[in-house]
């Protein structure tokens, strides 16, 4: 398929060269880093992680995501933001959630952040812009099991986390 850089092999799940990515930095150090990320699953020693080998919940890889549009720190879930009468008024607004110790530096957060917009931008997700008219700023990644039994998407902006997954044999 031709050279990709990171970038566009993530954006274009050219997951072969992720997985040879992983190789090169060591399977124990990116499973190092999904639980400071805030992954508990069993993720298994083979880097074929990169093609979805672990089973890790939709609640855990969300849960995993908010340490990109917080840079590196891994947000406590919300449940609820604010409660308002019908009129308006605030009857409820919470704290904004507090970041857990941050599981890898800005400088690593500004690249992820800017290798998962390109997925949005010209990759696997480019149908949010070109379909949706999604124009704010946006990030996130899709990703399918054989024979696309599974199929999942993450996204983030920069104050909201979401996923969504449909699969099942």
């Amino acid at each position: 398929g031709g050279y990709y850089s990171i970038k566009g092999a993530l954006a274009r799940s050219v997951n072969t060269v992720i997985a040879w990515v992983i190789n090169q930095v060591g399977v124990d150090r990116v499973i190092s880093m999904a639980r400071k990320m805030g992954i508990e699953s069993n993720i298994p020693e083979v880097a074929s992680i990169a093609l979805g080998t672990a089973e890790i919940s939709l609640y855990e890889m969300v849960k995993a995501y908010t340490t990109f549009p917080n840079y590196g720190g891994p947000a406590t879930f919300q449940d609820i933001v604010s409660i308002t009468d019908r009129n308006g008024k605030v009857l409820y607004k919470s704290e904004r959630p507090e970041l857990n110790e941050p599981a890898y530096t800005e400088d690593a957060a500004y690249y992820m952040v800017d290798m998962l917009q390109e997925v949005i931008n010209s990759g696997t997700g480019r149908n949010l812009r070109a379909n949706y008219g999604i124009t704010s700023p946006l990030g996130g990644k899709t990703g399918t099991t054989q024979n696309n039994s599974d199929g999942w998407f993450i996204g983030f902006t920069p104050t909201l986390v979401a996923g969504a997954w449909v699969g099942a044999d």
